[in-house]
């Protein structure tokens, strides 16, 4: 197994839609290796033993010729919620790199359009400060940040979400309040949008080249 040019990618978050369409599409590719983690192990493991210790232990560099990749998919996307954001979205994931990027691990971070707007909530406040965070570390080579339009589709309701919302009432009978109009929408199908994730990761495997991007990419 040494040498091999299997490309780890590690999948942290597989139960909502963005992350189970993640894994199947990782799962379809010879040249990648998913490992799904879950995220209430690691916020435990974090206060014992550290993100991670028994496989950065391991003699896992030296079987694969790729710096494994980390695809952060949790997060709180409630814009109401701002300590539950704060946690999720920010001190999570900065504490995660911190502690992985010095062993050799790149990162894949997804935000949205919307950081870029004068919407203001806690979730674009937590997605935001990760961002600026990410800059002012000089890490920004090790971190690949995708901005995401909103998704539809995968097999599960979720009532932060617009298109859910207008589903929910839908069947529910209710009428749909909308919001003010100050917020333009752009639909990307979930299995769409990881189907490309995982052609940029499988490339990148092939060509042996870091994962590094602009700061950005939508």
């Amino acid at each position: 197994m040494r040498g091999s040019s299997k490309q780890i990618v590690f999948l942290l978050g597989h139960s909502g839609n963005l992350g189970k369409a993640l894994l199947c599409e990782l799962d379809l590719r010879d040249q990648i290796l998913p490992i799904a983690l879950d995220y209430k192990t690691l916020l435990i493991e974090r206060g014992e033993s550290g993100y991670l210790r028994h496989l950065l232990e391991s003699d896992i560099h030296d079987f694969y010729n790729h710096k494994p990749v980390m695809i952060i998919c949790t997060g709180i996307k409630d814009p109401g919620k701002k300590e539950f954001n704060d946690e999720s979205n920010f001190c999570f994931p900065s504490q995660l790199m911190t502690e992985l990027i010095p062993q050799g691990f790149q990162f894949m971070t997804f935000g949205s359009v919307h950081e870029y707007s004068p919407i203001d909530n806690p979730y674009l406040a937590s997605k935001r400060r990760l961002s600026n965070w990410i800059e002012s570390q000089g890490i920004s080579k090790s971190v690949y940040q995708i901005k995401l339009h909103t998704l539809y589709g995968g097999h599960r309701l979720q009532k932060s979400m617009f298109l859910s919302q207008l589903a929910i009432s839908i069947i529910e009978g209710k009428p749909f309040r909308m919001s003010s109009g100050r917020q333009i929408r752009q639909m990307h199908h979930v299995e769409d949008v990881a189907r490309t994730i995982v052609r940029l990761i499988a490339n990148e495997a092939c060509s042996s080249a870091a994962l590094v991007s602009p700061p950005y990419l939508t």
